[in-house]
């Protein structure tokens, strides 16, 4: 579902699609898995027959593994890494346990899209729940889908620290990665405190 969600529908990675391979996400999964299993702070959303329907994938913040990428992936990975990190060390708690990061969200690509928008609801409520369950101080994440901006400001409360207009960024190469990008898409991260 990650793989193809993301390789399909995802903003930034239309931009790099002659650079990514559908393996490619397949790769980024399996080089992650252990530790998200280990984490126990991913959520799967079933329909009512049990079928997968949505996934979070959520890791601490202060304790995700490091893993080495290539081509389009890791550019936008570096792109993720260059507006969250500014944030994350600058304007967020330290230490273990205290920033729950959702990662990537995904839901199945034959679902409408008034299901849509509320699996990804589901989602977030449940990455909420997590994070309370766990003793997280907040929830952390960037979203460069309108819906998920939408949804996460104006519905579920989350607050903006950073808004960057994507197709402004310049790598460590000197390559505007996104300078196609049209001025108005934009990479939102946003924080929720635990209530």
């Amino acid at each position: 579902m990650i793989v193809s969600s993301f390789y399909e529908k995802a903003e930034l990675e239309q931009f790099l699609k002659h650079e990514i391979e559908v393996n490619d996400y397949a790769d980024c999964i399996d080089r992650c898995w252990n530790a998200l299993l280990a984490a126990r702070l991913s959520v799967v959303l079933r329909d009512e027959s049990g079928a997968h329907i949505a996934v979070a994938l959520n890791f601490d913040g202060r304790d995700e593994p490091d893993i080495e990428l290539s081509g389009g992936l890791a550019k936008i990975m570096g792109f993720l890494e260059y507006v969250e990190g500014s944030v994350r060390d600058t304007m967020l708690p330290e230490g273990k346990g205290t920033i729950l990061h959702s990662f990537m969200m995904a839901t199945a690509s034959n679902l409408n899209a008034r299901d849509n928008v509320a699996a990804i609801r589901a989602l977030e409520h449940a990455t909420m729940r997590i994070a309370r369950d766990r003793r997280f101080t907040g929830v952390f994440t960037t979203n460069t889908s309108p819906l998920t901006q939408q949804l996460g400001s104006d519905v579920l409360g989350f607050q903006t620290l950073l808004d960057y207009q994507i197709n402004q960024y310049v790598d460590a190469n000197g390559e505007r990665v996104f300078g196609k990008a049209p001025d108005d898409m934009r990479a939102v991260v946003c924080w929720k405190p635990v209530e």
